[in-house]
């Protein structure tokens, strides 16, 4: 077992002060040398505490039945496969006064009459907006102001029947993190016991191979904090790959939290990213129209079997065209705008999806959260798989 904890300095310099230091010292180095020789690099165990444990165990995960939870954005006359399916509905979004923002607004009634669990997300950015709005980081900054935004958030909770409220606050200032923290910590205190309190993250930065820098958002603390972390899962396909930077994230996080603790978002439909963020969540046909229209080159009114066919695409010129994972088939594309920012759309599909939910299964994760959901006529290979999933059946 792996501990990075300031006290141990500690224990080894009272150590150090004893008759016997010299023998102990040399005792502890000739096991760390045993243990070095006997256990490999993938069997070691990495974990990170502020605080030295007192003692420390090595358990065997118990794999559970995940939670698997959408957002709002759906017909609330859902199917009874699909309601078997769903255990929570996150998504519904609140803006500053308490209210529901967007088409989610008209549907809550009908879920809330369902055995589904209805937690609204608070945040601070719009779909397909590449900016943030940051009146948080004043508020971070202000006890006043914090303690007036924990209360607003305990009455609506209380007042509409939620079972609990989910944070997503993106761009906030990396220096803020104490801040951020005492924010999540203020909040668990004013919910009621029995309400969930969710903390959705932004991806880290990968700093080395084992390392991760999380910005502003401090997992160890927050994890103490909150019932669940949300981690969004990375787009690109090669990601995926057998040891890949997908299973490297993984491999970190359950360090930092507890793997019940963890739910991975994926995007049902397709995703479109700029300069490393994501923008927007697309349909396809959405997706498909971000290469513009077809041009042929060769206008003839007929083409013979075998002639190769020339076209270019109206409104991506620096396009590169639609590219081919050869590992696994998914599709992505990408392309320069006006202002010069790099886009890159990735195309959803059956093996993206299943993708996620294997990883989520290896390492025991708490489930998955599928975001924007594809329209009624595609929706069924989505919860075929997923159901498939939920039995631990091999997908098909």
């Amino acid at each position: 077992m792996l501990l990075k904890s300031t006290p141990s300095i500690n224990l080894f310099k009272r150590v150090a002060k004893s008759r016997f230091s010299h023998l102990i010292i040399l005792g502890v180095i000739i096991i760390l040398l045993f243990l070095s020789v006997q256990i490999s690099a993938p069997n070691i165990i990495g974990a990170e505490s502020d605080a030295l444990p007192h003692m420390v165990a090595v358990m065997q995960p118990q794999a559970l039945k995940p939670n698997i939870s959408t957002n709002a954005i759906v017909d609330p006359n859902l199917s009874p496969e699909i309601k078997n399916i769903i255990t929570e509905i996150t998504g519904l979004v609140l803006d500053a006064n308490g209210h529901l923002v967007g088409d989610s607004a008209g549907i809550t009634s009908a879920l809330q009459n369902t055995d589904l669990a209805v937690i609204p997300t608070l945040r601070n950015w719009a779909e397909c907006h590449p900016t943030y709005s940051n009146p948080i980081d004043a508020l971070l900054i202000d006890p006043e102001l914090r303690e007036r935004h924990n209360k607003a958030i305990v009455e609506i909770v209380q007042s509409q029947g939620y079972q609990g409220i989910e944070l997503d606050y993106r761009g906030l200032n990396p220096n803020l993190r104490q801040e951020y923290t005492t924010l999540v910590a203020e909040l668990r205190q004013a919910l009621p016991a029995d309400k969930r309190l969710y903390v959705q993250v932004e991806l880290p930065r990968q700093v080395s191979t084992g390392d991760w820098d999380t910005g502003a958002y401090d997992w160890i603390a927050i994890g103490r904090l909150a019932d669940a972390i949300k981690l969004p899962a990375l787009a690109d396909p090669k990601a995926y790959a057998p040891n890949g930077q997908m299973e490297t994230l993984l491999d970190w996080a359950v360090g930092q939290v507890n793997r019940y603790q963890l739910q991975l978002i994926f995007y049902a439909n397709s995703t479109e990213w700029v300069d490393g963020a994501l923008l927007c969540s697309l349909s396809y046909q959405e997706a498909l129209g971000r290469l513009g229209d077809v041009n042929l080159i060769n206008s003839d009114d007929s083409f013979r079997p075998g002639r190769e066919v020339e076209f270019t695409l109206g409104k991506l010129p620096t396009s590169i065209g639609v590219q081919i994972n050869q590992t696994d088939g998914t599709d992505w594309f990408a392309y320069l705008d006006w202002d010069n920012r790099y886009h890159i759309i990735y195309l959803e599909n059956a093996t993206s999806v299943i993708n996620t939910l294997q990883l989520a299964a290896q390492y025991h994760l708490w489930g998955v959260d599928i975001r924007s959901l594809p329209d009624q006529t595609n929706q069924a290979p989505l919860w075929t798989i997923v159901q498939e999933f939920l039995s631990q059946a091999a997908s098909s």
